[in-house]
């Protein structure tokens, strides 16, 4: 997944334009597209699984009003169009989302209280 650049779509599909309904979340917050397929997934668990989606979402959305008429948001949320073909993207989505554990296993996040041992930090 290379160069992906960010912009934005109306909310309604064109013609050509389908949802792959197996990853298409309600509650999802962006919502990916290649080819002519969209993705709407958590934004929150691709960045904690991937250094590659979690740097891409670092970078700066152009403000509003800067994307062209074919361009927008669909149902509230940014569309990034990626170079990959749909059946990669598919492919990559269905494991991420089927295996969160292992996706997420060496992210970097500070423990929760019930992770570290109780003695931990009292000096013993």
């Amino acid at each position: 997944m290379t160069d992906a650049s960010i912009s934005m779509v109306y909310p309604q599909p064109t013609s050509n334009t389908k949802r792959c309904e197996k990853l298409w979340f309600d509650d999802g917050s962006i919502v990916l597209q290649a080819g002519q397929t969209q993705f709407r997934i958590h934004k929150s668990l691709l960045a904690r699984s991937s250094t590659v989606f979690n740097d891409m979402f670092l970078l700066p959305v152009p403000p509003e009003g800067a994307a062209s008429d074919s361009e927008g948001i669909v149902e509230g949320c940014p569309v990034v169009h990626m170079q990959d073909s749909d059946a990669d993207l598919t492919h990559l989505l269905e494991w991420i989302y089927e295996h969160p554990a292992k996706s997420t296993k060496n992210r970097r996040v500070p423990p929760t209280g019930d992770e570290i041992p109780a003695t931990e930090g009292r000096g013993f």
